[in-house]
């Protein structure tokens, strides 16, 4: 193989799970949800593949990231094929989390682009496209970004930031909230010491805060500080809805 240490270890583990279950390369692209050219490619070329593939492999064996990126499988602790459960509902939805966790980040550590470059050892190029959320970073990329901001792989795709409160605010607005595929909302920011409750209804959203994200998929509810900014996203091919219960507490009203 051609690739680096982390692409030629996800070709080993990968190749180890289809031996192990004995999926041929369309049963296993058919799992994953992806082209057999992929897999191909990966398991003959240690090839470089989007974080969004790497997650979407991960799930076919039940494997968290770190299981399938960072240490060599042992196939005894492989769980049975009719007891594999998917650790990720939206890979999709994670890996456009990424570009704006990078620049996240990269402002909360104050750092100019050029620095930041320099660091990570990437492109201007590059950095300005994955700020953007214009492109889906490879797993090698995605590891690089980690080790600039100290991280694991695995800790800097999986960091989800959903601040829960339990005081009791008092009631303020109720929203029925529709997204489109693709769509993304901004709400306005609240007042100190607001809440909102999102209760997810159809499909899956991605709340995003300056510093991580939080997938919700229908029957969840997540419980948010929102007196900071927060956008609310539908990374999936079909609508989603959720409520929005906005509450203040009692001295903020006033």
């Amino acid at each position: 193989m051609n690739g680096s240490i982390l692409t030629n270890r996800l070709a080993r583990n990968v190749s180890t799970l289809r031996l192990h279950y004995g999926w041929s390369l369309a049963q296993l692209a058919e799992r994953a949800g992806i082209s057999v050219n992929v897999v191909k490619h990966l398991l003959r070329d240690g090839s470089n593949p989007g974080i969004s593939t790497v997650l979407r492999l991960a799930n076919v064996a039940g494997l968290s990231l770190a299981e399938l990126l960072e240490d060599d499988l042992d196939r005894s602790k492989l769980p049975d094929e009719s007891k594999i459960v998917p650790r990720y509902c939206d890979p999709d939805a994670l890996a456009a989390a990424i570009g704006p966790r990078t620049r996240a980040y990269r402002m909360r550590e104050n750092w100019s682009r050029r620095r930041f470059i320099e660091h990570a050892k990437i492109s201007k190029g590059m950095l300005h496209y994955l700020e953007a959320n214009a492109v889906e970073p490879s797993v090698e990329m995605v590891e690089r970004l980690a080790r600039a901001f100290n991280k694991s792989i695995a800790d800097f795709v999986e960091v989800t930031e959903s601040p829960v409160l339990a005081s009791g605010p008092q009631l303020r607005d109720f929203d029925d909230c529709q997204l489109a595929a693709r769509q993304h909302i901004a709400p306005p920011t609240s007042p100190p010491g607001s809440t909102s409750m999102l209760y997810v209804i159809e499909g899956t959203i991605c709340i995003s805060f300056e510093t991580g994200q939080h997938l919700a998929q229908n029957g969840d509810a997540v419980l948010l500080m929102t007196d900071r900014p927060y956008t609310v996203a539908n990374n999936a091919v079909e609508p989603a809805r959720f409520l929005r219960i906005t509450r203040t507490r009692a001295n903020a009203a006033m």
